[in-house]
């Protein structure tokens, strides 16, 4: 069973996100079956804002105890296991 992040950690984490200057939103789709949620990126480079959101977004969830897996298609859209 995947767990579940909260709408407060999705606030947290985009707030974080501002603050360190990574040019990336963390969007929430609570769907049936499984929590999904995705980055959007923006800026010049978008690319570039997907990889450093990735990084950025895998340290700050595997510190309040979530590991996260993306969709190897696309690569913005991502649950917690």
């Amino acid at each position: 069973m995947s767990k579940v992040i909260s709408l407060s950690e999705v606030v947290e984490a985009n707030q974080e996100l501002e603050r360190a200057n990574v040019p990336c939103k963390v969007h929430l789709r609570d769907a049936c079956g499984r929590q999904t949620l995705w980055l959007e990126p923006s800026g010049d480079n978008l690319n570039a804002a997907v990889v450093a959101g990735r990084g950025f977004v895998r340290a700050f969830f595997k510190a309040k105890g979530y590991e996260l897996e993306f969709d190897p298609v696309e690569g913005i859209n991502f649950w917690a296991r």
